[in-house]
């Protein structure tokens, strides 16, 4: 069963697939578009490193203070195993002392 148009319904129809043709070649130069834009867009990555910028510094500087407390505590503690040594020794030579 073959279906066959007239001249006007052969023009007819080719206008429609024309346009049919030419709406789906414009949506996708479209989506094309749409995706390059969003492939380039930067915007979600520059975000992020922008709240990343702001909260280090205060951790960098926060790690800094408590290194310079460590440190500092390991001085104050060589001071204090110093002074101990000295008070054990001071203690052994009072027991030896007062045993005699």
């Amino acid at each position: 069963s073959t279906v066959t148009f007239g001249p006007q319904e052969c023009e007819r129809e080719r206008k429609k697939l024309e346009d049919a043709w030419r709406h789906a070649y414009m949506t996708i130069e479209e989506l094309v578009e749409t995706n390059e834009a969003t492939c380039k867009d930067d915007t979600c990555e520059a975000t992020v490193q922008a709240e990343l910028d702001t909260a280090l510094p205060p951790l960098h500087t926060e790690r800094s203070e408590r290194i310079d407390k460590v440190r500092l505590a390991q001085h104050e503690l060589v001071g204090v195993r110093s002074e101990m040594t000295t008070l054990e020794n001071s203690l052994e030579k009072l027991e030896a002392a007062t045993k005699t």
